[in-house]
């Protein structure tokens, strides 16, 4: 078990619309909240909710639907728009009181071009879900038969992605490159999610080891999601893993070649509204093409919880969405790709910043997988498969019939999620 964390105030580190606080809004004490106190985090006050009951006994999948949770295609505004976005949970057999709450990849709608690539409704959504929820049972994290995996036996969520704003937007009614009128709640939709699980997981002499983790969208979502996940679950640490989701600054530092274009950066920002999320204490994180602060700044201000990137630096797909082209960008970003090699040279300056800053992001580890792949949690077979821009993950992940973490990166996972 690791030692109490003293963290800073955490009072308006995040708008009251994405999470209000206990310390911010007393309330009523609980057995989580006297927990808490020994961590230092301060708890979230959510929506009431009711615990989620299994519906089986066995290992399957079942969905919880949450009303007031919108994907792209709906508007909060629209009239009989009640919002019917939702999640998977598979409760766990040896650990059940071990969650782990993943989110989904699947590419964002910030153009015309990406927007096409996004699932826009929960309809869409939970249908890929629904067809695959076997198939997924036997890919990487969720393969229940693997006893080498190290998330094998525990509860798992899987929070399908419909809101094409990589989980952060707390948007509606926006005008999108593609469909006219589209709402990035991403962010907010996760948080009506924490409700019922913690009813479920939390309290009453529970106190559950979470690990929040994601692919590529859902890998970038870990990261604008952690606060409000580590306050929901606020009986101790949470831990991070990011997968195929790094964040860089605009160049490289030895070659100058371009990694994350400001100009992106700054789209992405005004269209899903990023800065309503960010942490408050971060004001590098506001700064102009500053968002790969976000890293450094979690790992300091929580440095209990263990924060993992898994990448490959033959990743084809990452540098081709940092490629996308968007207006005021020109063709491609400010005229210029981002080339497979200068991803590669990102990844190892990411990770020797890491190293400088040990005093203040200690919690960062990076395994760099020995082959070309994106997405890996999801098993070997299938992120080499997945590592193709250009065809879409149905297609690549078609007679698929399972996929297995890779043997090092799950005895290395393992040990950055042990107690």
């Amino acid at each position: 078990m690791r030692t109490p964390l003293l963290l800073r105030a955490l009072c308006g580190a995040l708008p009251s619309f994405v999470v209000s606080l206990s310390a911010c809004h007393p309330g009523p004490a609980s057995e989580g909240d006297e927990l808490a106190t020994k961590t230092g985090i301060q708890c979230a006050e959510l929506p009431p909710a009711e615990p989620i009951l299994p519906e089986n006994s066995g290992e399957a999948w079942q969905w919880v639907e949450v009303p007031g949770s919108y994907c792209r295609s709906q508007s909060p505004s629209a009239p009989g728009s009640e919002g019917n976005a939702g999640f998977a949970i598979r409760f766990g057999t040896t650990r059940r009181d071990h969650l782990l709450i993943y989110l989904q990849p699947g590419g964002a709608c910030f153009s015309e071009e990406s927007c096409q690539l996004s699932a826009a409704n929960i309809k869409t959504a939970r249908a890929l879900f629904d067809g695959r929820s076997v198939q997924m049972s036997n890919f990487g994290i969720f393969a229940s038969s693997d006893e080498d995996n190290p998330f094998h036996g525990w509860t798992q969520v899987f929070v399908p992605y419909c809101s094409g704003d990589v989980f952060a937007g707390t948007r509606s009614e926006v005008g999108a490159p593609l469909s006219g009128v589209s709402s990035y709640l991403g962010h907010r939709n996760l948080q009506k999610f924490l409700a019922p699980l913690v009813a479920t997981f939390r309290g009453a002499g529970k106190n559950p080891k979470v690990v929040l983790a994601g692919s590529s969208a859902g890998g970038f979502g870990t990261l604008f999601n952690f606060e409000q996940v580590q306050a929901a679950f606020c009986d101790r640490p949470l831990d991070l893993v990011n997968d195929s989701a790094p964040l860089f600054p605009e160049k490289s530092e030895d070659e100058g070649k371009t990694l994350l274009p400001t100009c992106l950066q700054e789209h992405w920002r005004a269209l899903w509204n990023l800065d309503a999320i960010l942490p408050r204490s971060c004001d590098e994180c506001r700064s102009e093409g500053g968002l790969h602060h976000l890293m450094y700044d979690l790992a300091r201000r929580y440095p209990q919880s263990r924060f993992s990137l898994v990448a490959s630096a033959g990743d084809r797909v990452i540098p081709a969405f940092f490629s996308s082209s968007v207006a005021g960008c020109g063709q491609g970003p400010c005229g210029r790709g981002v080339e497979p090699a200068a991803f590669a040279t990102g990844l190892r300056e990411l990770e020797t910043r890491f190293e400088e800053r040990r005093a203040e992001s200690a919690g960062w580890k990076v395994w760099t997988l020995g082959y070309s792949a994106h997405a890996s949690l999801l098993g070997k077979e299938a992120s080499e498969r997945l590592n193709d821009p250009a065809v879409f993950p149905l297609r690549a992940l078609r007679n698929l019939t399972q996929s297995k973490l890779d043997g090092d990166l799950a005895r290395w996972l393992a040990e950055q999620i042990q107690d």
